[in-house]
């Protein structure tokens, strides 16, 4: 006898009249989640909204338009970075909230999130409440609401990151450094073009920076960036993380032979960019980064997570064939940047001769000169960059008459140190009257010596008209107007120089500094007597322009800050803990940054002060692989 089964049980009914949230739903309203699930749900969609937020930031860092500033007043610079960076901040602030709430709530792992942070928070606050202080007593007008607006942009991404990244830790590291290395790769294919094509693709350029950068005639890579320094400092950032990428690829099977020639390729043009920004700051950076990522490989490895050493191998090798072929293919004129201060000593010259204290107004007279060549480099006669001696008018009171006159070329080779009589053709003012003679040296196509050196040597002349009548001391009548408004006086300043006038400035107020950007907006208070110069943008030293800014009370708190905030990533790294690819190119990164910083100063740039925040962020994040040695840890906070 075959029974029906019996009839299915129905589900207890809820009590108080409560229905569960999947038949709620069915009826088309949403389902009620306890407090706890919705505040998780509420946070991990902050965070996921944050994270993709910085990875379009990554990408977007080598085009800050800073020729057109969406606002620019004597306080503050708003770009289109500036923009993006308030954005994600934005975003950093509300995941900061979030985690915040589960704190008071009662969250464990949030406590100790905010916890573990104390030490670095108070140091920042401490470091801004200096820094207005120090603003307050420097009584000058300078862009110091934009100084305070990157530290606090910078203080939120560093207390994200950590929280952005805490699930899926290591891809989402991986995709971070690829949208970084993304960037800074359109980045250095532009400025190959921009080498390939010349200076006149710099035109195309104006909404990133003035101009291009040049070394004598030869064009300097720049790309996007405001000046070549610049660039080189990016490109050789983005370096390490390239390498970190090759090391990933080779321990990977799937696509290994692909993706290990993309990064090669990566690699490569990293490199190339850098080599053509002709900065030796960048040299110097990227030797500090090599050693201090062989220092970290030499520590105690992990045994289940040992590092793939022969894609670490092949990025060493494909670097050092790179550079052998730039030695081998640069001429010695190219190589000689990277062993002079600056490109003031290859205009350098010497001049011999008597001058007629007496010239008939508008006449032509052939003058003999001897020319000594006390540059580096050799005066061709016969390259495309002919070497020509000119000469230029002024009036008694050194306003310009004539800059440009006619040009005697030369006509055979001056090599360094040797000396050759040329007979110029100096044409008298049209203008009877007192005038000061200068003789100059002009290299063709690339510019006159005097105002690379500003070293105009004088002489009085006295211009007749030409029936012999001697010109009246009073004013010259019916004189030409100038071919330029004043004389180009600008020579470039070495370090030296630039360093003295900040040790003054250190000296003067060591407690409180000068206020934002004190070297740049001080300079010529404190320069040499008679120099004359346009003020350096910076102190080309991250120590004495923190100093000479916010003195020793801002400057040690800023150093601090950093400290603490790294501490626990170094500490790790020094015990031997390297677990990741990732950790090495931070470690690169930092070294990198420090070694470059040595000569040069980069903070100002929105897009160096950002990587600095993020590069800290990361240090966060991969400090507690000390503990979490996989980088999965999705349960508690880092």
């Amino acid at each position: 006898m075959i029974t029906s089964p019996p009839p299915p049980t129905p589900p207890p009914r809820r009590s108080g009249g409560e229905s569960s949230p999947i038949q709620r739903f069915r009826r088309g309203g949403p389902p009620r989640l306890p407090a706890r699930d919705s505040l998780f749900a509420t946070r991990t969609g902050v965070h996921t909204l944050g994270y993709r937020a910085l990875l379009l930031l990554a990408f977007l860092l080598p085009f800050d338009l800073e020729r057109r500033p969406l606002l620019w007043t004597s306080h503050l610079i708003i770009t289109n970075l500036t923009v993006a960076l308030l954005i994600v901040s934005a975003l950093a602030l509300l995941s900061i909230l979030t985690t915040a709430a589960e704190a008071v709530g009662g969250s464990a792992g949030a406590v100790l999130y905010f916890s573990h942070r104390r030490v670095p928070l108070a140091l920042g606050v401490a470091f801004l409440l200096s820094c207005a202080i120090s603003t307050f007593m420097a009584h000058a007008s300078t862009q110091s609401g934009s100084w305070f607006l990157a530290v606090l942009i910078g203080m939120l991404l560093w207390l994200a990151l950590p929280l952005w990244l805490l699930e899926n830790t290591e891809t989402r590291i991986f995709r971070l450094g690829t949208s970084f290395v993304a960037g800074a790769i359109v980045a250095s294919a532009i400025g190959l073009v921009e080498v390939a094509v010349g200076a006149s693709f710099d035109q195309h350029l104006l909404s990133f920076k003035f101009g291009p950068s040049t070394m004598g005639p030869w064009l300097r890579l720049s790309s996007t960036f405001s000046s070549a320094n610049v660039a080189a400092m990016y490109f050789e950032l983005a370096l390490p993380c390239a390498v970190a990428g090759l090391m990933i690829a080779f321990s990977r099977v799937s696509w290994r032979r692909l993706q290990l020639a993309a990064w090669l390729l990566v690699v490569d043009l990293l490199l190339v960019a850098v080599i053509l920004t002709y900065s030796r700051g960048a040299l110097l950076g990227l030797l500090a980064a090599a050693l201090a990522m062989a220092a970290a490989g030499r520590a105690r490895w992990r045994a289940r997570t040992a590092l793939p050493w022969r894609g670490l191998a092949i990025a060493v090798a494909n670097v050092t064939v790179v550079c052998g072929f730039f030695v081998v293919s640069s001429s010695s004129t190219e190589l000689l940047r990277f062993s002079t201060q600056n490109d003031r000593v290859w205009y350098q010259a010497a001049y011999t001769g008597a001058v007629p204290t007496t010239l008939i107004a508008g006449r032509t007279r052939l003058i003999p000169v001897t020319v000594q060549n006390q540059s580096p480099l050799s005066w061709n006669g016969s390259s495309p960059h002919t070497y020509g001696l000119g000469y230029h008018w002024l009036y008694p009171s050194s306003k310009v008459e004539r800059f440009t006159n006619p040009i005697t070329w030369l006509s055979a080779d001056v090599p360094p140190g040797t000396r050759r009589i040329v007979r110029a053709r100096v044409t008298a003012p049209a203008a009877p009257g007192r005038y000061l003679f200068s003789w100059d040296m002009i290299w063709k196509g690339t510019t006159w010596f005097a105002p690379k050196t500003g070293n105009y040597q004088m002489v009085p002349v006295t211009v007749i008209e030409p029936s012999g009548k001697a010109a009246s001391s009073g004013p010259i009548q019916h004189a030409p107007p100038p071919d330029i408004a004043s004389l180009p006086t600008a020579p470039a300043l070495d370090r030296r120089q630039i360093w003295t006038a900040a040790f003054k400035m250190i000296e003067q107020r060591p407690l409180f500094g000068m206020g934002s950007q004190g070297v740049r907006m001080n300079y010529l208070t404190f320069a040499p007597p008679g120099q004359a110069a346009n003020p350096p943008p910076h102190a080309h030293n991250l120590a004495l322009e923190l100093l000479a800014d916010w003195g020793i009370i801002g400057g040690g708190l800023f150093v601090a800050f950093l400290l603490a905030l790294w501490w626990p990533f170094l500490r790790g790294v020094l015990r031997g803990n390297i677990t990741s690819a990732w950790q090495l190119a931070a470690i690169g990164m930092a070294a990198a940054l420090i070694g470059h910083e040595l000569v040069d100063y980069f903070l100002t740039k929105q897009a160096m002060f950002a990587v600095l925040w993020i590069l800290s962020g990361l240090a966060a994040t991969m400090a507690r692989s000390d503990r979490h040695p996989s980088f999965e840890n999705t349960s508690t906070y880092p």
